[in-house]
């Protein structure tokens, strides 16, 4: 096969998100790329990274990205867009000129734009919490961090009120405490939060699957028609996942107290309560409910280093009875070739929170600091 066939082959790919091939293949596509790069195109690939945040982050600023999306993929002029932003068109075209140069948007003629694949994406609600999230909270602690780690003499991060998130915002809150005096940048992370919700935990989980039918087979304790509480989703936000959880076992929502959301007062606001009870709580506090058969974590013990970790399941060990469980919902680090996203995050968590991402012996480690056995 020669290499015209194969670039055809290869533009013609059309792989289903869902088909497992998918991330097989990106990853060989990633490889080949890598193979194929000169010193040059290495070295010259570095200068557009932290250009192509800052003009996405322009582009939600001004809505450009939701102006050519309005159009349904049909050209737009610079004067129509230059219109709508409010830019001069001289200086939105070089803005443009860069955007399409990454494939953010097409440039299908002289002065003429239109909406492509990614374009939908960046005018999405999530890509758009995403950019601010990245470019907003996380840029100027990563600008931070050399600097940070030269004048620490390169120690482990473990302190959330000493991180670079401090240095680049000269500050000496912790982030989530910074964060909750700053709506807008809040309810983005909140959002962005929200979209890696997802109900794949509820799949093929037998254990649960025996808990909750156990559970629907017991007569409520009392004449209220109450029952000891099922599942406390601790800093649960806007309760996606007992949301999740009353979809695929709807007979819990006649038992009153059975599904708990918890969270901080902020985080609440606005939450739809319907079949919830709603408890605002710390979970550096006493845990108010006692006894339940799962408190439930998704995505919280990353934001944390392990003294506050140890912390957080110590107030949950002291509330439980002897058949309860903390069920943990986070990424288990593979020991070797750990996946870039899983380590980007891990990096991410160090510079904002003091906190990281962790691998299987790791997790065994926290459980064990608070007499609990870990189940992996």
């Amino acid at each position: 096969m020669n290499i015209d066939q194969l670039i055809v082959q290869v533009e013609a790919l059309n792989i289903p998100e869902d088909d497992p091939r998918r991330e097989k293949m990106k990853t060989a596509l990633i490889n080949a790329q890598s193979r194929l790069e000169s010193p040059k195109d290495v070295v010259m690939k570095l200068f557009p990274q932290h250009l192509e945040m800052a003009l996405l982050r322009v582009g939600v600023e001004l809505g450009l990205f939701k102006h050519l999306v309005e159009k349904q993929n049909q050209d737009v002029s610079l004067e129509d867009l230059a219109s709508k932003t409010g830019v001069s068109p001289g200086f939105l075209v070089r803005i443009l000129r860069f955007l399409s140069s990454t494939k953010v948007v097409e440039e299908s003629g002289l002065g003429q734009y239109r909406a492509n694949n990614k374009t939908h994406i960046m005018a999405g609600e999530i890509a758009e919490a995403a950019i601010i999230q990245i470019f907003d909270i996380h840029g100027p602690p990563t600008q931070c961090l050399p600097q940070f780690l030269l004048e620490t003499n390169y120690q482990e991060i473990n302190n959330p009120t000493s991180t670079p998130f401090q240095k680049g915002f000269n500050t000496d809150l912790a982030c989530f405490d910074w964060l909750s005096q700053r709506s807008q940048l809040f309810g983005s992370m909140q959002t962005l939060m929200t979209a890696f919700q997802s109900s794949d935990w509820l799949q093929n989980f037998e254990t649960l699957d025996t808990i909750i039918t156990s559970y629907l087979d017991e007569a409520p304790s009392n004449t209220n028609g109450n029952q000891r509480p099922l599942f406390v989703d601790v800093g649960g936000g806007h309760g996606h996942q007992c949301r999740s959880l009353l979809k695929k076992y709807p007979a819990l929502s006649s038992r009153k107290g059975s599904i708990v959301l918890q969270d901080l007062p902020q985080s609440l606001d606005g939450v739809d309560v319907n079949n919830l009870e709603v408890m605002s709580h710390d979970f550096f506090t006493a845990q108010p409910v006692k006894g339940a058969q799962i408190y439930y974590l998704r995505r919280i013990m990353h934001d944390w280093p392990n003294q506050s970790c140890i912390d957080i399941l110590s107030h949950l060990a002291a509330s439980m009875s002897s058949d309860s469980m903390i069920m943990i919902d986070e990424v288990i680090l593979p020991v070797t070739k750990v996946p870039w996203f899983a380590a980007a995050a891990d990096m991410a968590m160090m510079t904002v929170f003091g906190a990281k991402e962790r691998d299987v012996k790791e997790w065994g480690a926290l459980a064990g600091a608070v007499n609990l056995t870990s189940k992996l």
